[in-house]
């Protein structure tokens, strides 16, 4: 049996195949995820590659028309717009060809085909339900950690699949890869234009972002010349809770002014957080992997 996870994020939408496309007044009410990495493990044991990557597009297509009737069961009670999510696009490629998108341009072109098969077949439901179904890009706060922990159990440990805490944030390259914003960009842009129900571009940077003006600059720009609805730039900065005296400088955890220990202000689930106490192990597990991008 296959599981799915409803969560409560990305509310903004902007298509509407039955009307004005706008944002305005108008959310995702609902969207219910798909663990497409369970899918991919599923089929690891065929042989034959072409073969595998048929029975795991099979089973893709058996989950979401589930998915798209359970979203129609729940529309009864809500009347609004809905996503369908999928998380863990990395793992699912590491899966079926052995390597992520942002190491491997045949794992990119899979990973295009599947997520370009979702947004399809949501626009298929759009039509059989007479409802606007979307794609979302799931921002995995609580999933990432429970689908892993649940296909770890029953799959056991997984060479770069299910051996973290954690799956990758839907499509994005995974947060332990070294790579430059540009190659990031490259690889994540063309998945937003298919996830016009939610999603996001982020860059990892070093230093004081407050001083630094012309990287800031130059993620924008990329986020200009690749077409990317949204993204953020995530960089530390320490903060003294008593006397608010502010600076980036790493390893330093007492303020200088006052001598009280800092609080450092980060990025963990699209928020800015002083403390992680409250956050659950396997977004604690995907902050320490996080590496910088340039």
């Amino acid at each position: 049996m296959h599981e799915v996870a409803t969560m409560g994020c990305r509310t903004r939408v902007f298509e509407n195949r039955f009307g004005e496309k706008t944002s305005v007044g108008r959310g995702n009410l609902s969207f219910t995820t798909v663990n497409i990495v369970r899918l991919a493990i599923e089929v690891m044991p065929v042989k034959d590659p072409e073969e595998r990557i048929r029975r795991f597009f099979e089973k893709l297509d058996e989950v979401l028309d589930i998915t798209a009737l359970q979203l129609e069961e729940r529309f009864n009670f809500q009347k609004t717009a809905l996503a369908i999510g999928f998380i863990g696009l990395a793992e699912c490629l590491i899966a079926l060809t052995g390597k992520h998108h942002g190491e491997s341009e045949e794992s990119q072109t899979l990973g295009l085909k599947i997520v370009g098969h979702i947004r399809n077949r949501a626009n298929e439901f759009s039509g059989t339900y007479r409802h606007n179904y979307s794609v979302l890009a799931t921002p995995a706060e609580g999933l990432a950690g429970k689908f892993t922990r649940k296909d770890r159990k029953t799959f056991g440990i997984i060479p770069g699949i299910t051996d973290k805490d954690y799956y990758t944030n839907s499509s994005h390259v995974p947060v332990y890869y070294p790579c430059s914003p540009r190659h990031k960009a490259k690889v994540e842009a063309p998945y937003h234009e298919l996830t016009a129900g939610g999603h996001i571009f982020y860059v990892e940077i070093d230093g004081d972002a407050t001083h630094n003006e012309e990287s800031i600059m130059q993620i924008v720009d990329l986020m200009d010349k690749y077409n990317m609805g949204y993204g953020s730039v995530n960089h530390n900065r320490n903060r003294c809770h008593r006397c608010g005296y502010e600076n980036a400088e790493k390893e330093q955890q007492f303020c200088p002014k006052c001598g009280s220990r800092f609080e450092t202000i980060q990025r963990i689930t699209g928020y800015l957080v002083g403390t992680t106490d409250r956050w659950n192990s396997g977004k604690l597990a995907e902050l320490h992997d996080r590496v910088i991008h340039k």
